[in-house]
């Protein structure tokens, strides 16, 4: 293999190959846990200020949707 095409190749399909490995590893980590629907309904349920609400409503869901996600 003294090509360095070849080199190059194989490096590529290499950094391809642990890079799919990593974020399946990723998927199934972060994605057992919660579904996106559990985090869509959390994001709703947080979103949406209650009706008559002061200016800060909207802060204070963010934060309220930042500790619920654990973020």
């Amino acid at each position: 293999m003294r090509r360095l095409y070849l080199r190059i190749y194989l490096a590529v399909l290499a950094s391809l190959a642990v890079f799919v490995l990593a974020a399946g590893w990723l998927w199934r980590e972060v994605g057992e846990h919660r579904g996106p629907q559990a985090v869509a309904a959390t994001l709703a349920l947080n979103v949406l200020p209650p009706p008559g609400a002061a200016r800060e409503a909207p802060q204070a869901a963010l934060e309220q949707i930042a500790s619920n996600l654990h973020a």
